[in-house]
């Protein structure tokens, strides 16, 4: 079975619409690491493309959580302002409120966040793990390498990944969260990060790793 595992998104629908048009009938599965929102134009765009790809596709398609989306959760079932503005989420707000017609139009867009979207994000999962492979949004924690909590797997932060060799040697691990300036994905020993920029950096692609062959795709 082939798996296209699928870099942050970051609201660019474009170069998402071009990788699932690239991938349909090419892979067996589709993978996504998070971060479908924030920073670029069309969050909204992007989850509406997510749910007709999920229909579509239905277990084929597997949508993991990153930071940013978490961050939306929180922001919609509990008001948390400081977590949507800290990662960008005005772009997304802008994404669902074209036209500002309400004195306060965060709670415009947390008052009218469509069901069916929030039913989405919160359906994410965690993390993906088999066959010697590991997929999250964040890696993993070199601290405690065996942990699978949301700030180990989602909102976490280990640059020492890219340090030193600290994926177990029978895995591979796949992830985006840290953007490559380079706008190329990192490929280390035992380790690929698939941020590449897309709706952060100008430019910045929208990347998918292929297993089994971990053939790179660009968009």
């Amino acid at each position: 079975m082939s798996t296209a595992i699928i870099g942050d998104v970051h609201g660019d629908v474009d170069r998402l619409r071009a990788a699932v048009r690239r991938l349909t009938g090419v892979v067996d599965e589709m993978i996504f690491v998070g971060d479908y929102v924030d920073r670029g134009p069309a969050s909204r765009e992007v989850l509406d493309e997510l749910i007709a790809l999920k229909r579509a596709w239905q277990d084929k398609v597997i949508l993991l959580r990153g930071n940013h989306d978490q961050a939306l959760i929180s922001f919609v079932r509990d008001g948390d302002r400081a977590a949507l503005l800290t990662h960008g989420g005005l772009a997304t707000a802008r994404s669902y409120l074209p036209r500002v017609a309400h004195a306060r139009p965060l709670d415009e867009f947390r008052r009218n966040f469509p069901p069916d979207h929030l039913e989405l994000l919160e359906a994410t999962k965690l993390y993906v793990e088999r066959d010697g492979l590991l997929v999250s949004h964040c890696g993993y924690n070199p601290a405690s390498p065996a942990r699978r909590l949301l700030e180990d797997m989602v909102t976490g932060r280990f640059p020492e990944l890219f340090v030193r060799s600290s994926a177990r040697p029978q895995e591979l691990v796949v992830f985006g969260h840290y953007v490559q300036d380079d706008m190329k994905p990192y490929k280390g020993e035992g380790i690929v990060c698939l941020d590449t920029g897309c709706g952060t950096l100008p430019g910045g692609p929208l990347t998918a790793l292929v297993l089994p062959d971990q053939q790179v795709l660009q968009f």
